[in-house]
């Protein structure tokens, strides 16, 4: 028993000294910190500069409207209105919609449903962009 008791002071001793340590490098860490923030804002080495605008360009190309047009009359099922304005996913996603479309028409007869809706929004998008106004070079954004 009295052992025991002798560890436990030996290890009560241990722990006020490393809790004194602690006290004493949290204290310096304290100061170091303090002194660094003075520092900081009494003269400050680094001053933020402005920093340019930077422009971000759409991606969509500038196309011909009457051609955009025609295309999307007479091939808008199948996005060519679309791989001309330089949207290649959109006229990928055109395209594998018409063979669905295709498919569908050959094995059930409802595709054809699907195709005509496809031509519809290749026409109003050739619609809308008959009607934007063009630029000095005669293009469009598309």
């Amino acid at each position: 028993m009295e052992d025991l008791k002798n560890t436990m002071n030996e290890f009560a001793d241990k722990a006020k000294d490393a809790m004194e340590t602690a006290k004493d490098e949290i204290a310096d860490n304290v100061k170091e910190v303090k002194e660094a923030v003075s520092e900081a804002t009494e003269s400050p080495k680094h001053t933020a500069e402005p920093q340019e605008k930077v422009v971000i360009k759409d991606n969509r190309h500038r196309v011909n409207k009457v051609i955009y047009f025609l295309l999307a009359f007479f091939f808008g099922t199948i996005g060519a209105h679309k791989f001309y304005a330089g949207r290649v996913v959109t006229g990928i996603l055109f395209l594998l919609f018409a063979f669905i479309g295709w498919l569908f028409t050959f094995v059930l007869g409802l595709g054809l449903l699907l195709l005509c809706f496809l031509e519809v929004v290749a026409f109003i998008q050739g619609i809308i962009v008959l009607m934007k106004p063009t630029g000095e070079d005669g293009l469009v954004e598309a």
